[in-house]
This record gives C-alpha cells, sequence and structure tokens, in this order.
C-alpha cells in the first residue's frame, strides 16, 4: 500500500517540474501569453483532475484495481500543472501585495481541508461502492466549478492596483553642500599657532580648486586637518584650507 500511495504523488513532482520548465520556456519565446499560461496549466488540473476522478467513479470498484491505480497516477498528474496556473497568477497579479493575497489564499484552503472530513462522514456512513462513487463525483464536480471560474475571471498579467505607487518610493537625501577653498602660504603669528593666525588676519583668497562636501564630510575633514597641524578659516558658509 505504501508503494501504491506513493507512486502517484512520484507523478505529481515529476509533472510539476516538466509542465513548469516547458510553459516557462513558452512564455519566454512569446508562443503564450502569461494569462493564457496560467489558464492553460490550470485547466488541466482542474479538467484533467475531473475527468480521472469521473473514470475512477463509473469504472473502477474491487475487480480492477489496477485500472484504478493508473487513473489516480494520471490524475495527480494533471494535479502536477497547479503550480503553472493559480500559484503563477497569484505572485503575477500585483507584487506589492503577494503576502496578503497568499494568506487569503491560504486562509481558504485551510477551510477547505478541514471541511473535507465532515462532509466525507456525512456522505460515507456504510463504507459502499455507492458512497465512494457519490465522493469521487463531489471531487470532479468541485474540480469543474473552479476550473470553469477560473477560466472566466483568472489572469496572469500585471493589474492596474497592483503597480507600485511613484510616490512611495524612496527619495534621494537632501544634505547641505558647502564649497571648498584652500590657501597656501600662511604666516605663523607670534606665539607659533598656524589656526589661531589665520583666523586674524586677512587672507588673500587663491582659489587652487573648488569641490563638494557634506556636513558630515566637512566635521571629518576638520578633525583630519587638525590632526596633522594645519588649519581652517570659516567665512559663512566657505572653509578655507590653511598650510603652511
Amino acid at each position: 500500500n505504501g508503494t501504491y500511495t506513493s507512486v502517484p504523488n512520484v507523478v505529481n513532482f515529476a509533472l510539476k517540474i516538466i509542465w513548469g520548465i516547458t510553459i516557462d520556456k513558452a512564455k519566454e519565446r512569446k508562443y503564450v501569453s502569461g494569462t493564457f499560461a496560467v489558464k492553460l496549466s490550470q485547466s488541466i488540473a482542474n479538467f484533467g483532475g475531473a475527468l480521472f476522478l469521473i473514470l475512477i467513479a463509473n469504472f473502477v470498484d474491487c475487480t480492477n484495481p489496477s485500472t484504478g491505480f493508473l487513473f489516480f497516477c494520471l490524475m495527480y498528474g494533471c494535479m502536477g500543472t497547479l503550480v503553472s496556473g493559480f500559484y503563477t497568477s497569484l505572485l503575477s497579479l500585483a507584487p506589492k501585495y503577494t503576502a496578503t493575497m497568499s494568506s487569503i489564499s491560504v486562509f481558504c484552503a485551510m477551510l477547505g481541508r478541514l471541511l473535507t472530513p465532515a462532509v466525507v462522514g456525512l456522505i460515507k456512513k456504510d463504507d459502499t461502492l455507492a458512497e465512494w462513487q457519490t465522493l469521487f463525483l463531489c471531487c470532479a464536480a468541485a474540480n469543474l466549478i473552479c476550473g470553469t471560474v477560473f477560466l472566466v475571471f483568472g489572469s496572469g498579467e500585471l493589474q492596474e492596483w497592483g503597480l507600485e505607487d511613484p510616490s512611495d518610493e524612496p527619495r534621494p537625501l537632501e544634505m547641505e553642500k558647502t564649497p571648498l577653498q584652500s590657501v597656501q602660504n600662511i604666516p605663523e603669528s607670534e606665539d607659533g599657532d598656524v589656526f589661531q593666525s589665520a583666523l586674524d588676519m586677512e587672507i588673500p583668497e587663491i582659489q587652487i580648486n573648488e569641490i563638494t562636501l557634506t556636513t558630515e564630510e566637512r566635521e571629518r575633514f576638520k578633525r583630519r586637518i587638525r590632526e596633522d597641524s594645519m588649519s581652517l578659516r570659516i567665512d559663512n558658509e566657505n572653509i578655507y584650507l590653511i598650510t603652511n
């Protein structure tokens, strides 16, 4: 039983990979659009799954278990295209709301999983073939309804309401910028204080070059100048570099 139960899941896993690569290549080469790709994938999963569930309900019993096993493998194979169907659609509609939409989707899926045992318990009371056939037909009907709804309303394209708002984009940080000019050959004062001498005397402003510094860079540059025994003269928003 363990082997028979695992084989359909292996088929499902293989089809997920094969179909996903195939449909991505088709979209990359512009053979199909995003919407067509997700609708095709979802249709194969829902309608193909419904078809084999109906076949199981009508043509499988205890006398032909091999046929039932084959139908289950094919049904699980069809379900492998779900990843390229509504899963891909969910991620494509509005990337900025992916977390919210995924949460709603998982919540609805969990409700279905919680309700399924209760529904099965209402239908299957005596464990007869007719009850199992009813369960399989109910599952097929659910697949047909879901597949039809997605075929009508599904999409694989980015929606207008899911576009990023330009006003939400981070703006560049505006910082105060001050020109730096340099002057050379400033004599020392009598006490040898070059910095004080530069502050007290009139300095011929000889512009060597001009660069732009941010406020943080200005403070860091001041500290570096003090460490190198150099001096500054600050005139309004201009910083003049004084060297010996």
